[in-house]
């Protein structure tokens, strides 16, 4: 089972930037489970992953964290890393 998480905070540009790309890549990988964070509501969640700055994606497999990206990537970039565990 593949897990994303999505730190984000709604005071945050780039945070806003990336929503539209999350949503896109829910519905082309619909297995996927995609659980968004705000970090100024979930403070205890947000220091359990040792999350600095936003956005932060931590892609798990399997309840394992397998790769973490801060700040805003390109789409491509979070295909990439999602396709490397297909």
């Amino acid at each position: 089972m593949i897990t994303i998480k999505k730190f984000y905070a709604d005071w945050c540009m780039p945070c806003k930037s990336l929503s539209p790309v999350i949503q896109q890549l829910k519905v082309e990988y619909p297995n996927i489970n995609f659980i968004d964070i705000n970090i100024d509501d979930e403070v205890a969640e947000t220091k359990l992953h040792g999350v600095r700055s936003v956005p932060t994606i931590i892609i798990e497999k399997d309840g394992i964290s397998v790769n973490r990206m801060s700040g805003l990537k390109t789409r491509q970039q979070y295909v990439d890393a999602i396709n490397q565990l297909n």
